[in-house]
């Protein structure tokens, strides 16, 4: 129960235990801090070469482990291990691995930075690591754009005393020095260039998502695949800024960098985006286009060359670079349309079938999220089920959409395409029937007026019509 108290009575823990490997609750407020502490680099190899002036340069990966007993780390030194001077590092980085995936992310956690003095640097880490855990941490440096290129590079935990534990654990001297390898510090010129992609037609309420691949080669055609640039501040003006709301920036692990509110010119700073000339980057800049925005209006995004800042001045940006996009706001509805297919009723005439939906355009991302439906006979009562690509979107019980006229909303918008989704509906009771004391079936017309994720709508521009006469009945789409 939530409200029942965290601490049970007297003699129970007041930090309990919990089954997450990365929360470092104990069962005890001051856990015992008497095991075996294990270190070892993780069989991560150090790139061979870094450019100066590059970030976030991933040098080594450590994993703590203990046996024994759980172990609290009180400080460790860590050592510049190559032939490059402090100055040469303008700052270094200890980073735990919190999500446990291997790699630096959003979710991971700072531990210390600071800088190297005279080769090494104290790290204030003051963590303890539970009885059969494993840690894992990254050690990573910022390279001045100042460094000398041609000198070297590493880290290193070089002897057990470097890593400070309480008295009553231990560390254990296997594997000590724990070095990385070294990587040589090099002098590259990469020039950043790119396109860019987005949508034509972009909605209210909608998000108008565009990206940018980067390219980063070496102005050296003999090392045309080597080196890498960082981009550290980005501009952005934004078409039809009135029209959006925030702008994002998103990575290419779609992990969100920042966002700002719409503006003629938004600007991110201190991203630290590293483009590899072997590899290149995408980029991802997202517009949310306001719900009120107007059909015909049009968004967009333009970055020029000076609109992007480099971490170095021996990386350059081409200056002929002009990434432009520009997309329409339209209407959803402007994009439906009715597949081929022709209306049926099942053998109770409670279900219209055999009907398909879909898009006029493959490159239109295009979402329903609901359906009003009228019928101009008494009958029958309300709508009872829609299947949209034999998925149920709607199912009623009788108590809140009864009636002709009632808007049907989805569980969820679904997306359509352009080849076409069928689309079945069920009814309480007959669409038609013979009437009263005669043989003649009722007419009946049904229209269904398609309700988008922007708030527009549309009829398609044509409607069901049931035909009756002595006996039979026809059905077919008749236009609006």
């Amino acid at each position: 129960d939530i409200l029942s108290p965290v601490i049970g009575g007297y003699g129970s823990s007041p930090i309990p235990e919990t089954d997450y490997d990365n929360n470092d609750a104990e069962v005890e407020l001051v856990p015992v801090s008497e095991g075996v502490l294990h270190v070892s680099n993780a069989g991560y190899l150090t790139p061979a070469s870094v450019d100066v002036g590059r970030m976030y340069f991933l040098v080594d990966r450590i994993e703590m482990t203990t046996t024994g007993g759980g172990v609290r780390i009180l400080g460790m030194n860590l050592t510049q291990t190559g032939t490059a001077q402090d100055t040469d590092i303008s700052n270094v980085m200890i980073v735990r691995d919190i999500d446990g995936d291997g790699g630096i992310g959003p979710s991971d956690y700072l531990v210390d930075s600071g800088t190297f003095t005279l080769g090494v640097m104290p790290v204030d880490i003051a963590m303890y690591v539970r009885n059969g855990r494993t840690m894992t941490f990254f050690i990573l440096y910022d390279i001045s754009p100042a460094a000398v290129a041609g000198r070297s590079l590493g880290s290193a935990i070089s002897i057990p005393l470097d890593i400070y534990v309480d008295p009553t654990a231990t560390v254990d001297a296997t594997g000590f020095p724990i070095a990385s390898e070294k990587a040589l510090i090099a002098s590259n010129n990469n020039e950043l260039t790119g396109v860019t992609w987005g949508p034509t037609y972009g909605f209210p309420s909608y998000p108008a998502v565009y990206r940018l691949d980067l390219s980063a080669f070496n102005m050296d055609i003999l090392k045309l695949l080597e080196g890498s640039l960082t981009i550290t501040d980005l501009d952005i003006s934004i078409t039809g800024s009135g029209d959006v709301d925030l702008v994002w920036l998103i990575d290419d692990s779609f992990d969100i960098i920042s966002f700002r509110l719409g503006a003629p010119t938004v600007s991110f700073t201190n991203i630290n985006y590293i483009v590899p000339a072997a590899t290149g980057r995408s980029l991802y800049v997202v517009l949310n286009v306001n719900p009120g925005a107007a059909s015909g209006g049009q968004v967009g995004i333009t970055i020029t060359a000076a609109d992007v800042t480099l971490s170095t001045a021996q990386d350059s940006v081409d200056p002929a670079l002009n990434l432009i996009w520009t997309t329409d706001i339209a209407e959803m509805a402007d994009f439906f349309e009715w597949k081929a297919g022709n209306p049926l009723l099942d053998v109770d005439n409670t279900v219209l079938t055999a009907m398909n939906i879909g898009t006029t355009d493959p490159a239109v991302d295009v979402y329903v999220a609901g359906l009003l439906v009228e019928w101009t006979s008494d009958m029958p009562t309300y709508t009872v089920r829609v299947y949209i690509d034999g998925v149920l979107k709607f199912e009623d019980d009788g108590l809140n959409h009864i009636g002709t006229g009632i808007y049907i909303p989805f569980d969820s918008p679904m997306k359509l395409d352009d080849i076409g989704k069928s689309f079945r509906i069920e009814f309480d009771m007959q669409v038609t029937k013979k009437q009263p004391k005669k043989k003649i079936y009722n007419d009946n017309d049904v229209l269904f007026t398609w309700v988008f994720g922007d708030g527009s709508f549309t009829n398609g521009g044509q409607y069901v019509l049931i035909d009756g006469y002595e006996g039979a009945y026809d059905i077919y789409w008749q236009a609006v």
